[in-house]
């Protein structure tokens, strides 16, 4: 992408040369992803990095859009309107690679915030120390996630078995 900016096929803004940062969040998700593995990440950390990674992406989403043909709203030079995503290779980007995020970034959201202890967390994280001083945890002193994989915490599966008459198997 920044040889692409560099000769003018795509807008500079939407290059990490110009306002697309959220290759960083990629980049941090290995390092994260390892830490997660063998525990050694606080609760709070990996709220803030999905948190600022979500930003991220929203920001190099608004800067496309605004770069498309139909809005130009960075100028009518050809090198300043985001086309280049209609032709291959580059058509993966919006179609998968954003949409892949975006799913990353929910799922991620949906596994802490669906957790209780990450409120607890947040709020021992943020707190001040005069707050700290009142309240029963000391301040800053987070619980440590377990070494399990991320995975949704889905409700248990009812049965949808429906009899067959006589082809039906029991369940």
């Amino acid at each position: 992408m920044h040889a692409a900016a560099r000769e003018r096929i795509m807008p500079t803004r939407v290059s990490f040369s110009g306002e697309n940062f959220d290759i960083a969040t990629g980049a941090t998700a290995i390092i994260l992803a390892g830490l997660l593995a063998r525990g050694r990440v606080l609760r709070g950390w990996v709220v803030a990095w999905n948190a600022g990674g979500a930003v991220l992406l929203g920001n190099i989403v608004v800067n496309a859009i605004l770069a498309s043909p139909t809005i130009h709203a960075f100028g009518r030079a050809p090198s300043e309107i985001n086309s280049f995503v209609a032709y291959p290779p580059y058509v993966w980007l919006p179609a998968v690679l954003v949409v892949a995020a975006l799913v990353g970034h929910i799922l991620v959201a949906r596994r802490f915030v669906a957790d209780p202890r990450t409120l607890a967390a947040l709020r021992s994280s943020f707190a001040s120390p005069l707050d700290s001083a009142q309240s029963e945890t000391p301040f800053c002193k987070q619980e440590r996630l377990p070494s399990i994989p991320l995975s949704l915490r889905l409700p248990p599966r009812r049965s949808t078995h429906l009899p067959l008459g006589r082809y039906s198997r029991a369940p």
